[in-house]
């Protein structure tokens, strides 16, 4: 799941092989992904993985464990020094995820697109799900809670990535999202991908992400998915935040911060159009605009 969220492809990998080291990880080993159409994009990225002994480990050590760190299996992150060093523990301690919430500090340290992987305990693998509960129910408070957070207009992303024939539970909340609103269309995982390509205008990785709907019909101004109604796309997202809990029932959370410049009128801003309209695409404007912009 983990090489279908950042590559739209599981390339046939059945288990959970080491990078580059079976007939399915050596393919996805030279495969486009995300990292490679953010940064054409001109947008950045960063990976934050728990208990990783540096940046760009590609083994296992105590409560990492390299196949729940998609970027490991792409040769051009993984072999080149510069990437590598934007896939970096997420503290500086076990357990600790002080990096990443330092850098929801600012607009200027935060990423375009940012990934955290909890450590094997945290995620409930190795440990209870009381053990799960209580690091989300202290992790989530405090990045809703980041100056990022509380001076953007965000929105939270919350799925599980293994139901077991059941339906996965998801959730979209925050400001620019659907307050109470239930969606009966079929998603899956590559919408996520799929989402994220609409919101920034990013060509397809495969055709799983390029023929999988994508998610707008749950923020504000877009219309609910239907035969004869589709969402438009793109629509104003600013800032992606990621967090992959790897586990029997796997929670995603995906931060969807939407930035804006201040005009010099101090109007409203504009998610979008009403649900009876076209939604108005993220703009970038000018910095003497007369109202406030969208800007990616």
């Amino acid at each position: 799941n983990y090489l279908c969220l950042t590559s739209g492809s599981d390339f046939g990998c059945t288990a959970d092989p080491g990078p580059n080291s079976t007939t399915c990880t050596k393919t996805a080993w030279g495969a486009t992904n995300i990292v490679d159409r953010l940064e054409a994009a001109g947008l950045t990225w960063k990976g934050y993985m728990e208990d990783m002994p540096s940046s760009c480990y590609a083994t296992d050590s105590g409560n990492y464990v390299v196949h729940h760190n998609p970027f490991m299996y792409y040769s051009d992150v993984a072999s080149d020094a510069t990437r590598c060093a934007r896939v970096v523990p997420a503290g500086p301690s076990i357990n600790s995820d002080a990096t990443l919430l330092a850098d929801l500090g600012s607009e200027s340290t935060a990423s375009n697109f940012m990934w955290l992987t909890p450590n094997k305990c945290n995620d409930m693998h190795s440990c209870s799900i009381h053990q799960g509960d209580t690091y989300m129910s202290g992790l989530v408070p405090k990045i809703l809670d980041s100056t990022l957070f509380k001076t953007t207009r965000a929105a939270l992303f919350v799925t599980y990535d293994e139901g077991y024939d059941q339906p996965i539970y998801t959730v979209w909340a925050g400001s620019p999202a659907k307050t109470g609103y239930l969606s009966s269309f079929a998603y899956d995982h590559f919408s996520f991908l799929s989402t994220v390509e609409a919101n920034w205008n990013l060509a397809s990785l495969t055709a799983n992400d390029r023929d999988a709907p994508n998610m707008a019909e749950f923020f504000m101004g877009q219309p609910s998915r239907g035969a004869s109604t589709q969402p438009t796309a793109p629509f104003p997202l600013g800032i992606v935040l990621g967090i992959a809990i790897p586990v029997a029932a796997v929670a995603i959370l995906v931060f969807l911060l939407l930035r804006r410049r201040s005009g010099k009128k101090g109007s409203p801003a504009k998610p979008g159009a009403s649900e009876s309209g076209p939604a108005k695409p993220p703009t970038r404007g000018d910095e003497g605009a007369d109202e406030d912009e969208w800007e990616i």
